[in-house]
C-alpha cells in the first residue's frame, strides 16, 4: 500500500514540474449556429483560437451539450461526438449521421454549450474551457394541400385547389401571400397570388388547354419576404381530347363533299356522321383524324330532286360514341348546297396621307386566310366605273408571304396622282370579283379624300 502511494506522488510531482517548465495559454471559445427552423439539423461552428494571440489552434477536442431543458428533442441524445479543430480552429459540430440534433422546437432563442479539453499546443498549456453561444429558431409554417376537386379534366374544364397556410401547432395564419407556379410541356410560369383568409387557407382555380401532366407548386411568402416552397405539389391531368367540325360542304351531283377537321388536342376515334332532311337520313363512317388535320369524305346520298327543296342536317358524331371537348359545334344546317365554316373578312381600316402618296391598311377581320385579289380604285361616286385603277395584291409581306392571316394587317402605298380631282370622292374596292370567299362582302368598299 505504502508503495502505491510513493508511486502516485511521484507521478503527481512528475506532472507538476511538467507543468512548471511550460508556459500557460488561454483558449478563446466563440460558437456561431444559423437560424433554423422545424426539422432542420443546423451546422454548428465552434472556432477556438489563443485568447491573447487570436491565432487558431489546430487540433483542440471540442465537445457539444445542447441542454435538452432548453432545447427539446425526444429522439436526440444531449451529447454528441467529439470533433477536432482544423487549421482555421474550426470544428464543424452536429454534422454526424448517427449522431445529431433536429430541430422539434417553438420559436426562441436557445443557448448551447461547449467543452474545449485541456491540452500542450506550441509548447504553451491550454487548461479546459467552457463556451456558451445560442441558436435562434424561427417561426416554422406548414404550407398542405387540403383539397383537389379534380385531379383529372379535360381541357379547358377547372379545378379548385385549397391550400393552408399553418404554425407548427396547426395555428391558422391569416394575410399571407400564397403564389402557384405551373409546369406543362410547353410552358413553365407563374399562375396566381391568393391571400390566406382568416382559417389560413387560399383557394386557387386552374384550367388548362395542355395535355398531358400539368404540376403546380405552391409557395408563400414569410415575413423577411422569402419564398417558402410548399412539401408537396398537385399534378393535374389533362385529357387530350378531339374537337370535330365539319368545316366545308359541296354538293356535286348527288353526292356531297364533305370535310371534317379537328380542332382538338387529341386524336378522334372513328366516328359517324349523319345527313339528313325531314326523316330521312343516311349515316356515313369517317375515320380517325389527328390533331389539326383534316378529312374529306364523298357522301352517296338521295337523289338531289327528292330533298332539292329541304335544308340539310349535316351531324359529326351525332351519337356521342367518341368523347370530344365540346358538341356545340358538330352540326350544321343549311338550305344550300355548299358551305364553308372559315372565311375571310376584307376591311379597309385607316388611309393616311404623306407626301405623295395614300398609305392605305387592309386588315383581315374573318376566320381563315385570305390569299390573291384585287384592289380597284376610282374617283367619283360610289358605283364602280367600267374603267378603274386596278392590282392584284398577290404578295402580303415577308411576314405573310402569300396570304394574309385572320386577325392581321398590312399597309401599302397608293400614288396621290391617281386621284387627280381634288372635288370627287375617292373610292377603293376590295375582292370586287369575290375571288376570296368571305363571311361578308358589304364591308369591301371604303370612301376616302
Amino acid at each position: 500500500m505504502k508503495r502505491k502511494i510513493v508511486i502516485l506522488t511521484f507521478i503527481s510531482i512528475l506532472f507538476l514540474l511538467f507543468v512548471n517548465t511550460v508556459s500557460a495559454g488561454q483558449y478563446n471559445v466563440s460558437i456561431t449556429a444559423p437560424d433554423s427552423k422545424y426539422g432542420d439539423i443546423p451546422p454548428i461552428y465552434v472556432k477556438v483560437t489563443d485568447k491573447n494571440t487570436g491565432k487558431p489552434i489546430e487540433g483542440a477536442n471540442v465537445k457539444l451539450y445542447i441542454n435538452e431543458g432548453d432545447l427539446i428533442s425526444n429522439t436526440q441524445p444531449s451529447k454528441f461526438p467529439e470533433h477536432k479543430t482544423n487549421k482555421s480552429g474550426i470544428a464543424k459540430m452536429n454534422n454526424d449521421s448517427n449522431n445529431y440534433w433536429q430541430v422539434e422546437n417553438i420559436a426562441g432563442t436557445y443557448p448551447i454549450t461547449v467543452w474545449v479539453d485541456n491540452d500542450i499546443f506550441n509548447g504553451e498549456f491550454y487548461g479546459p474551457a467552457r463556451g456558451t453561444g445560442s441558436i435562434k429558431i424561427l417561426d416554422s409554417t406548414k404550407l398542405s394541400i387540403v383539397s383537389v376537386s379534380k385531379k383529372t379534366m379535360n381541357p379547358n374544364e377547372q379545378t379548385e385547389i385549397k391550400i393552408k397556410l399553418t404554425t407548427i401547432k396547426n395555428e391558422p395564419l391569416e394575410g399571407y401571400r400564397i403564389f402557384m407556379t405551373y409546369s406543362t410541356s410547353k410552358v413553365n410560369t407563374l399562375g396566381g397570388l391568393v391571400l390566406t383568409d382568416k382559417k389560413g387557407e387560399a383557394i386557387f382555380k386552374y384550367k388548362s388547354t395542355v395535355p398531358g401532366t400539368n404540376k403546380l407548386t405552391f409557395y408563400f411568402q414569410d415575413d423577411n419576404g422569402a419564398l417558402e416552397s410548399s412539401s408537396n405539389g398537385v399534378n393535374i391531368s389533362v385529357r387530350a381530347l378531339p374537337d370535330l367540325v365539319i368545316s366545308k360542304i359541296k354538293r356535286s351531283g348527288n353526292n356531297y363533299k364533305i370535310t371534317i377537321k379537328n380542332e382538338g388536342v387529341g386524336k378522334s376515334s372513328t366516328t359517324k356522321l349523319r345527313i339528313k332532311y325531314n326523316k330521312q337520313y343516311k349515316i356515313y363512317t369517317v375515320k380517325s383524324i389527328a390533331p389539326g388535320k383534316s378529312t374529306t369524305i364523298t357522301a352517296k346520298y338521295f337523289s338531289y330532286s327528292k330533298h332539292k327543296k329541304y335544308g340539310k342536317e349535316f351531324y359529326i358524331n351525332y351519337n356521342k360514341k367518341t368523347i370530344e371537348l365540346k358538341y356545340a359545334n358538330n352540326k350544321v344546317t343549311t338550305k344550300k348546297d355548299s358551305y364553308i365554316r372559315y372565311k375571310a373578312d376584307l376591311v379597309t381600316t385607316k388611309i393616311t396621307k404623306k407626301g405623295k402618296y395614300y398609305y392605305i391598311t387592309i386588315k383581315n377581320q374573318g376566320t381563315a386566310a385570305a390569299g390573291k385579289f384585287k384592289v380597284d380604285f376610282w374617283e367619283g361616286t360610289s358605283k364602280k366605273p367600267k374603267l378603274t385603277g386596278q392590282f392584284i395584291l398577290s404578295s402580303f409581306g415577308d411576314k405573310f408571304k402569300k396570304s394574309l392571316p385572320p386577325g392581321q394587317a398590312i399597309s401599302f402605298p397608293l400614288l396621290k396622282a391617281y386621284f387627280p380631282n381634288k372635288k370627287k370622292a375617292n373610292y377603293i374596292l376590295l375582292n370586287g370579283d369575290k375571288t376570296v370567299t368571305e363571311s361578308s362582302y358589304k364591308n369591301n368598299l371604303k370612301k376616302f379624300n
